[in-house]
C-alpha cells in the first residue's frame, strides 16, 4: 500500500521535503534540527470540514493569546501558563508591519495591561510619518504616541523559553510567598511604588485565568520581600539567590509580552547584588536596562491621550518616575551620566491620583522625592557636566538657593525630623520616609560643599569659584548621621534602596576627614559619630554586600581615630599641641567666617518648624 505523501506546516510553507509521514512521529527531522516545537501535519483547505470553515472560527481582527497549560510530569505542581495560539499565525509573520500601518482598526484598538504597545517615535521616525499620514483623525492622533499592535507568537519574541529548567516556573510554598509579599508591600512599595498592589494581589490569587501573575515580576517582588526580612531570618539569603535566578532567567528568555513588566522587574532587582561586578551586572546594569526598555516602549512620553485604561496609565506614570529617581540617585552615587534626560520627556509629574491602588502610600514622600531627584538631575547635568551650558546660572549660590527653596516648601509631614527616634514609628508611619528624604537631601549638600581631596598633584588649589564650604558640609554631615541613627534605632534600615549605602559612605568619608581637625572637640565628636555609624554600616551589611567592604574600610578608620585621640591627649598633657598646617588654619578660620551662609542655607528647616 502506498503511503500518502504529507508534510508538516513548516515544511509545506518552505516547500521542502518532509519525512513526517515516513517516520510517523512529530517533529520531523527538519523541525527537530531547527528546534521548532509545534510540528503538525499540514491539512489542505479542501479537506476542512464545514464546521471549521464556519464564520465563528474565522480569524479575528486582533487575535488574543489564550493561556494554555503545559503538561509535564517532571515539572512542579504549579506551572505558569505559557501563552500560545490555537491557529497557525504564519500569515501574520511578514504582514505585521503592513497590518499595523495599513489597518487603522488595529492601531486604534483599546490598550489593556496585556497589550503589546507600539511607540511610533517623534518626527524623524518613519513609523511616525506613515502613521500620521494614514490617520483619518490626524488632529486627534497628533497627541497620541502609543498605539495597539497585534501580539506575536512567543516563538517570535522569546529566546529558548522551552529550554528553561522546570524550576524557573515554580512558586514557593503559599505561606512563605504570602509572608514575603506582605513584607514587600508593607515596607517597600508604599514608598517606592513600583507595582499596583491591589491588582497584583488579584493576579497572585489566580482568580482570573485570563490575567495570570507574571512570574519574572513575582520572583522580583519575593526577592525584595526576602531582603526586608533577611536580618530576622538569615535563611532567606539562600531564597534571595533562587528568586533572582528565576527572575533573571525568565527575563533573559523574554517570556512576557507586556514590556512594562521588564522595567518593573529590573527596578526590583536593584535590591540584590549578584557578585562584585558593578558595570555589567547589579544596580547600574539593571537601571540602564530598565531605562532603555522604558524609552523603547515610549514611557517617557505623555500617556494621557492614548487609549490606556486607567490602571495601566497610572502604572506607567508611577513606574517612570520611580525609574527616573533610581537613575538620578545612581548617577549621583557613581558620578556617571544619567540614562534619562528630562529634556526628552513630557510625562506629567506624579500626583495623588497616580497612587490609586497603593494602600498606605507615602504620598508626600513620593512626590517630594521625585522633585528632589529632578533637582539632583539638574545639578548633575549643569553643575558637574563636562560641558556645562554657559547660559544657565548654576553657581554654588544658585544651587544652594534651589536647595533652600526645596526645603522651605516641604509639607509639614516632611519637616525636619527630630534628632531622636520616635518609639511609636510603625510600618505605616511617615517618620522613616521623612528621614530618608532628608538623608538623601543632606547627602547632596555634602557632595556639593565638601572640600576636594588634599592632593595638590591631582586637584587645583582652592580659589574663589570653588563651592567647598566646610561649615555647610559639617552641618549636613550631622543631619545625615542623625537620620541614619534614627533609621537604625527604629529598625527601618530595610526601607533604604541602594543609595542608602552610598549615603552612609559619603557621611563616613566626611567624618573621617573631620577626625583630623585641629580642634580636639570637633575631632572627638567626629570620632564618636564615626563609631556609631560603623555599627549602622554593620547592620546594613546583612542586606547589602557592598556595605561589608565599607565596614572593613572604616574599621581601619575607627582605629585611626583612636590613635589620633590618644595623640591629642598626649599633646595636652605635655602642653605641646600639634602644629597646624596652612589648610587646617584656613578651615578653622572658615568656621567663623561662613556662619552667616550656614544660617541662610538652613533657613528652610526652621521655616518648617514654625
Amino acid at each position: 500500500m502506498r503511503i500518502a505523501k504529507q508534510a508538516c506546516n513548516h515544511c509545506h510553507r518552505r516547500k521542502v521535503r518532509c519525512d513526517i509521514s515516513a517516520t510517523g512521529s512529530s517533529p520531523c527531522s527538519n523541525c527537530r534540527m531547527k528546534k521548532i516545537a509545534d510540528c503538525k501535519v499540514h491539512v489542505k483547505r479542501k479537506t476542512l470540514s464545514a464546521a471549521s470553515a464556519s464564520p465563528t472560527n474565522t480569524l479575528p481582527a486582533l487575535p488574543l493569546l489564550r493561556p494554555k497549560r503545559v503538561i509535564d510530569k517532571e515539572k512542579p505542581s504549579y506551572i505558569h501558563p505559557i501563552y500560545t495560539e490555537s491557529h497557525d499565525d504564519s500569515a501574520h509573520e511578514s504582514g505585521n508591519i503592513a497590518d499595523f500601518l495599513g489597518k487603522e482598526t488595529i492601531r486604534t484598538a483599546n490598550l489593556d495591561h496585556k497589550s503589546r504597545v507600539c511607540y511610533i517615535g517623534n518626527e524623524p521616525s518613519n513609523f511616525q510619518y506613515l502613521v500620521r499620514q494614514s490617520s483619518q483623525l490626524l488632529d486627534r492622533d497628533a497627541r497620541i504616541h502609543h498605539f495597539s499592535n497585534r501580539q506575536y507568537h512567543p516563538r517570535h519574541t522569546s529566546y529558548r523559553l522551552d529550554s528553561l529548567p522546570a524550576d524557573s516556573f515554580a512558586r514557593p510554598p503559599p505561606a512563605l510567598e504570602q509572608e514575603l509579599l506582605d513584607a514587600y508591600f508593607t515596607h517597600i512599595n508604599c514608598g517606592w511604588p513600583i507595582i499596583d498592589e491591589e491588582h497584583f494581589r488579584i493576579q497572585v490569587s489566580g482568580n482570573d485565568a485570563r490575567d495570570p501573575v507574571s512570574l519574572p515580576l513575582l520572583n522580583a517582588v519575593l526577592l525584595v520581600g526576602a531582603h526586608v526580612l533577611v536580618r530576622e531570618k538569615p535563611e532567606l539569603k539562600h531564597h534571595q539567590a533562587i528568586f533572582f535566578r528565576r527572575a533573571k532567567s525568565l527575563m533573559d528568555a523574554r517570556s512576557e509580552q507586556d514590556r512594562l513588566i521588564y522595567v518593573q522587574s529590573a527596578l526590583l532587582l536593584t535590591w540584590y547584588a549578584d557578585g562584585l561586578e558593578e558595570v555589567i551586572a547589579n544596580s547600574w546594569y539593571w537601571i540602564g536596562f530598565a531605562a532603555r526598555t522604558a524609552i523603547g516602549i515610549g514611557m517617557h512620553r505623555d500617556p494621557t491621550h492614548a487609549k490606556h485604561p486607567p490602571l495601566q496609565r497610572r502604572s506607567w506614570i508611577r513606574t517612570w518616575w520611580m525609574l527616573f529617581q533610581f537613575d538620578a540617585l545612581m548617577a549621583l552615587a557613581y558620578g556617571r551620566p544619567q540614562a534619562i534626560n528630562l529634556d526628552d520627556c513630557d510625562v506629567p509629574e506624579i500626583t495623588l491620583s497616580d497612587l490609586e491602588g497603593i494602600p498606605n502610600a507615602q504620598a508626600d514622600f513620593i512626590i517630594a522625592h521625585s522633585r528632589l531627584c529632578i533637582l539632583i538631575s539638574q545639578v548633575m547635568r549643569h553643575r558637574w557636566a563636562l560641558r556645562p551650558t554657559p547660559t544657565l546660572n548654576h553657581s554654588g549660590r544658585s544651587v544652594d538657593q534651589q536647595l533652600a527653596d526645596f526645603a522651605s516648601h516641604l509639607p509639614p509631614s516632611l519637616g525636619p525630623p527630630s534628632l531622636f527616634p520616635s518609639a511609636s514609628s510603625g510600618p505605616n508611619s511617615s517618620a522613616p520616609w521623612r528621614a530618608i528624604l532628608h538623608l538623601n537631601y543632606s547627602t547632596l549638600v555634602i557632595l556639593l560643599h565638601r572640600e576636594p581631596p588634599s592632593s595638590p598633584d591631582t586637584f587645583p588649589p582652592r580659589n574663589e569659584t570653588t563651592t567647598a564650604n566646610p561649615i555647610v558640609a559639617a552641618e549636613a554631615t550631622t543631619q545625615t548621621a542623625a537620620m541614619l541613627q534614627s533609621l537604625d534605632a527604629t529598625k527601618a534600615l530595610q526601607l533604604l534602596n541602594f543609595f542608602g549605602v552610598h549615603a552612609v559612605w559619603t557621611t563616613m568619608l566626611q567624618l573621617k576627614r573631620d577626625i583630623r581637625h585641629p580642634n580636639p572637640l570637633m575631632a572627638s565628636s567626629a570620632s564618636r559619630t564615626l563609631k556609631a555609624l560603623l555599627a549602622t554600616l554593620l547592620e546594613l551589611s546583612y542586606s547589602w554586600n557592598f556595605a561589608q567592604g565599607l565596614a572593613r574600610l572604616f574599621g581601619d578608620a575607627d582605629r585611626e581615630a583612636d590613635d589620633l585621640r590618644e595623640q591629642h591627649q598626649q599633646n595636652e598633657q605635655t602642653q605641646q599641641p600639634t602644629a597646624s598646617t596652612d589648610a587646617e588654619m584656613e578651615l578653622s578660620e572658615s568656621l567663623f567666617m561662613d556662619f552667616g551662609l550656614l544660617e541662610d542655607f538652613f533657613m528652610g528647616y526652621e521655616d518648617n518648624l514654625a
